[in-house]
């Protein structure tokens, strides 16, 4: 009488992983998420795809996605002064649910943020703040020295943005501060700077 053991297929283990990510997919809206360095061309569709489906902007949303995809494909013509940073799912489907693109220039130790994206559906979960926290990795591992400046661009109506940036550590420096108030209070619409210090 012998002993028989069951060893699954390789096929057969796609095929549970698949089922396994499924259900999570379907029990809590996505799957597992990793925060990284985009790897492009290969990523590009997804990047695409994210910020084309994030757009809240309803008057103008073919020219904002046309313009946020065209900052991702910077991505790939200046690899080596742009990274876009990504929040994608580890299972099935894959899909790239936020965006951040970082310019960095090493020589003089700044960086900006812009194209920060997360689909509507993946918002409130803390994605937003991952994907500042990565690309707060990226300028440390690519800075000259020690100490760097962030800044990015909000307006004030984009209270959810503005708030998500305070509390990763931005401020408002000098008029910007002023206006940030203005905006916040009177209703007005203002494009401001945020800027962090990175030790």
């Amino acid at each position: 009488m012998g002993l028989s053991i069951f060893v699954p297929s390789r096929h057969s283990l796609r095929i549970t992983l698949l089922l396994v990510s499924l259900a999570f997919t379907q029990t809590h809206g996505f799957s597992l998420i990793d925060v990284k360095a985009a790897k492009i061309p290969a990523d590009i569709d997804g990047i695409r795809e994210c910020r084309q489906t994030s757009v809240t902007n309803k008057a103008a949303p073919l020219l904002d996605s046309q313009k946020s995809f065209l900052n991702a494909n910077n991505a790939i013509n200046n690899s080596k002064e742009v990274v876009c940073i990504i929040a994608k799912e580890k299972l099935y489907p894959w899909r790239v649910l936020g965006t951040a693109d970082v310019r960095i220039n090493a020589e003089s130790n700044k960086a900006y943020i812009n194209n920060v994206y997360v689909r509507g559906e993946a918002r409130n979960k803390g994605i937003g703040r991952m994907l500042m926290i990565g690309a707060e990795e990226q300028v440390r591992r690519r800075r000259s020295s020690s100490g760097s400046e962030l800044s990015l661009e909000v307006e004030t109506q984009n209270g959810a943005a503005v708030s998500l940036y305070r509390r990763c550590g931005y401020d408002t420096p000098g008029i910007h501060s002023f206006a940030s108030f203005v905006g916040e209070n009177a209703g007005v619409n203002l494009s401001i700077i945020m800027t962090k210090n990175l030790e």
